[in-house]
């Protein structure tokens, strides 16, 4: 039963936590501290936190569980982490207000939608840095990838 209240209380709020490849780890933003809660999910225990950029909201972690992806609103950044280390690695800046994002299937890109200019960055994750930027209709704040179409 826990298990089960653990992983409907994932699926509540997936849009603040992300799990690593491994199943076992959770990164959960915190708003109020910009920092990120690293948990081992399978003792329940707090493994780490990460000092991140201001109001850190979107989660997203590459499919080989080594890089988590943090979109932060009020610095128009995005930071990485490095799971090895729990350390930021790299922080990318983006448009304004970045919300929702995700790394792609293959690991190559992520995408990040920008509230508050009407975009999707495009990051390079061998660079860690914007390669596009699209337009798109107002106000976005979630992104997904569809690995059918290499997305």
């Amino acid at each position: 039963m826990k298990n089960k209240l653990i992983k409907l209380m994932m699926l509540v709020v997936g849009c603040f936590i992300g799990i690593n490849g491994d199943g076992q780890t959770a990164y959960i933003t915190n708003i109020a501290t910009a920092t990120v809660t690293v948990i081992n999910v399978a003792t329940k225990t707090i493994i780490d936190t990460i000092h991140v950029g201001s109001q850190p909201l979107g989660v997203s972690v590459s499919l080989d569980g080594s890089k988590v992806y943090i979109s932060n609103f009020n610095d128009s950044s995005v930071s990485v982490i490095n799971t090895e280390t729990q350390t930021v690695v790299a922080t990318i800046t983006v448009g304004p207000g970045p919300q929702g994002l995700v790394v792609i299937s293959d690991g190559s890109k992520v995408y990040v939608a920008n509230y508050w200019n009407n975009t999707v960055c495009v990051i390079n994750t061998t660079s860690n840095s914007v390669s596009k930027t699209i337009h798109v209709e107002n106000g976005p704040d979630g992104v997904t990838s569809n690995p059918d179409f290499g997305v």
